[in-house]
């Protein structure tokens, strides 16, 4: 399949730039995972708001042993 697109970062080229201030959020699973109701909560929470602001997110398991 040969598509031909371009992607840009902005709407104007001229304006194109990186926000290199921007910091993906990362959530902790294991909260939602191996927590209680208000861990749970947190975490959907969190997924939530992170989702809003800029589409995707990290998800990491934590383990401590």
């Amino acid at each position: 399949v040969n598509k031909k697109q371009s992607y840009h970062l902005s709407e104007h080229l001229e304006n194109e730039e990186f926000d290199e201030d921007f910091e993906i959020k990362t959530i902790d699973y294991s909260v939602f995972s191996k927590g209680s109701l208000d861990g749970k909560m947190q975490f959907a929470s969190q997924l939530g708001n992170a989702l809003k602001e800029i589409g995707f997110i990290c998800i990491i398991v934590l383990v401590i042993s």
